[in-house]
């Protein structure tokens, strides 16, 4: 049985599909007009601010710069095939953008060029809905970087539609529910525990996908054992689990003492872990410290899916998935 243990969330709700604009390296001095005097010194573009956030499939004008005047303007795109800009300045994100994904927006004028670094994300209150009876429900079920805890809850019997067994050792026999994942997750799995052998290090799977009615199960025996109050500490409430995604698996050590607590982040295994998850597009979801943001106490031996893009930028800046979107803009608010 997993060990969880809740906190109650502190997670602002300023969320859609994204693009946030970092790491612009610009002079903030505007260049007002062209100027045929050869000796003017040239300025840069200014970028503005160093954040912009919007959705797939929309624009912005990101330049701060007026440049109605002047000539030979150029900018640029890395990934054009996501990510296009014209000579006015104004990016265009595509639809099919997908969350994480990056590119360079270059800008050049009179030899001198500056850049902005662009990530493609969204904002969750736009993945969220509330039904009838006011539960907020996510409506991007099957994304990778869909975000669920106790405020982002999956739809009732949401199973995921390619559910698949990992080839990577379990400390059971018994073939069931939680050895699964989704394709995309097992076959990244199946690298990290394979690269980690090469390096002596043996990690097992404990928990991987588990159903709503397994859950609900879990769930429902706590509250039978120890009341709702303690059992809310400890376990789940069905469908905001996020094992329910079959993203989600716990792995352990060969140290029974080690399974399922804080001390396998001290073991080796764990150590190891923590360092080259992303590599393979994988996160510690529940960081210690971050127990107010995510609503969970540490949990070194919980990884979650979420592709090498978002994962490594989470593990650069030791981010919670929670605060890896705070900072997105919601579309009705872009």
């Amino acid at each position: 049985m997993l060990k969880h243990r809740l906190y109650s969330l502190s997670i602002p709700l300023s969320l859609s599909l994204v693009i946030i604009v970092s790491g612009c390296q610009h002079n903030t001095v505007p260049l007002a007009s062209e100027s045929t005097n050869s000796s003017e010194a040239a300025g840069l573009i200014s970028f503005g601010s160093s954040h912009y956030s919007l959705s797939p499939g929309a624009s912005n004008h990101i330049v701060k710069t007026d440049i109605s005047k002047l000539k030979k303007v150029s900018f640029s795109s890395s990934q054009p095939e996501i990510i296009t800009v014209d000579d006015k300045g104004i990016v265009h994100v595509s639809s099919n953008a997908s969350i994480g994904s990056k590119a360079i927006i270059s800008s050049n004028y009179k030899g001198e060029s500056t850049e902005c670094t662009i990530t493609v994300k969204y904002s969750l209150l736009d993945t969220l809905t509330t039904t009838a009876n006011g539960k907020k429900v996510v409506t991007d079920a099957e994304d990778v970087a869909v975000v669920v805890n106790k405020q982002r809850s999956l739809p009732d019997n949401y199973i995921p539609a390619d559910l698949v067994v990992p080839e990577i050792p379990f400390i059971f026999k018994e073939i069931i529910e939680k050895r699964m994942l989704r394709s995309v997750a097992a076959k990244a799995l199946e690298q990290l525990v394979a690269q980690a052998e090469t390096e002596n290090i043996h990690l097992f799977g404990v928990s991987g996908y588990r159903s709503y009615v397994t859950q609900k199960s879990v769930y429902n025996g706590n509250v039978q054992d120890k009341g709702s109050v303690e059992a809310n500490k400890i376990s789940a409430i069905p469908g905001q689990s996020e094992h329910q995604t079959g993203l989600a698996i716990d792995l352990t050590n060969n140290v029974p003492e080690d399974q399922l607590v804080e001390s396998f982040g001290d073991s080796k295994e764990g150590k190891w872990l923590a360092a080259h998850a992303a590599d393979y597009g994988f996160i510690i979801r529940y960081l210690n410290g971050k127990e107010s943001l995510t609503g969970y106490a540490y949990e070194p031996w919980h990884i979650r899916y979420v592709g090498k893009d978002i994962a490594e930028e989470i593990y650069a800046d030791q981010l919670t998935l929670e605060q890896y979107f705070d900072d997105a803009i919601a579309v009705q608010g872009s």
